[in-house]
């Protein structure tokens, strides 16, 4: 009697388990469905020609990443990535090609934007990527594979590449998403962004933190996003523009060559 009814327990329980799982992924579907409402921006098509700026010793720079790169939601000539080539240019002469394409992953980044760039074998790249992994649920140990992938294949193409990974931007700032799922998406930032620190420790290269040095100012001022409530905005950009480039400074400086 007593099997009997502790096999009727435990088959409410997981009954009860499976169901609120169901709910649980109902609701976030429901919720992401809701968060894609509203108002869009233009999606950018980036030119990937080189462009050549500056005077000095000759530096090779490339961007690699997803929609912030691309400029999504300001003036692409003002944004990070463009930003970033004009100051390294006010000490090099930089030829600069940007490989960024709206929506992209990591893993994109590592299969489609870097055989672009691998035969430039470039002297600095800029990686700004992990948004849309955080959006897309890519699992963390993907994220880690393919980050740490992307990282040798920089490193075998140029032993002496300096390189920046932004991770994630603050997603748990973003307004489009509707709560819970902009706490669960500013968790979800601190968890890629803690894979990306360790591969970051691990080769001895730099993060430029956007979320730790900028999430507090976008969760404080909604004026820094586009019309979509989720890029940043032309004055959003240039919050994140001078943690680029302190790490492109730091990276420069403090990155050793692995040349033998």
């Amino acid at each position: 009697m007593m099997f009997i009814l502790s096999m009727n327990i435990y088959a409410k329980v997981s009954i009860a388990v499976v169901s609120i799982l169901l709910l649980l992924a109902i609701s976030t579907g429901l919720l992401i469905y809701l968060s894609t409402r509203g108002p869009r921006t233009e999606v950018p098509v980036v030119n990937s020609s080189a462009q050549t700026l500056g005077s000095g010793q000759p530096l090779t720079f490339v961007v690699l990443g997803d929609s912030t790169s691309a400029g999504q939601g300001g003036n692409y000539t003002t944004g990070i990535a463009q930003s970033s080539a004009e100051y390294l240019a006010k000490s090099n002469t930089v030829t600069f090609y940007n490989f960024s394409v709206s929506g992209a992953r990591i893993n994109d980044v590592l299969n489609k934007q870097w055989p672009k760039a691998e035969s430039l074998k470039p002297n600095v790249v800029l990686v700004s990527a992990g948004a849309n992994d955080v959006t897309g649920r890519t699992s963390l140990k993907k994220v880690s594979i393919d980050f740490d992938k992307l990282i040798n294949k920089i490193i075998e193409a140029n032993c002496d590449s300096k390189i920046v990974l932004t991770g994630s931007p603050d997603m748990g700032s973003i307004p489009r998403l509707v709560q819970p799922l902009r706490a669960l998406a500013g968790t979800r930032s601190e968890s890629l962004n803690k894979v990306v620190d360790k591969l970051v420790k691990k080769y001895e290269i730099i993060r430029a933190p956007i979320a730790e040095k900028t999430g507090p100012a976008f969760r404080k001022d909604r004026f820094l996003f586009a019309i979509d409530k989720f890029h940043p905005n032309d004055a959003g950009y240039q919050v994140w523009i001078p943690v680029l480039t302190a790490a492109l400074d730091a990276a420069k400086s403090m990155q050793k060559s692995r040349c033998s």
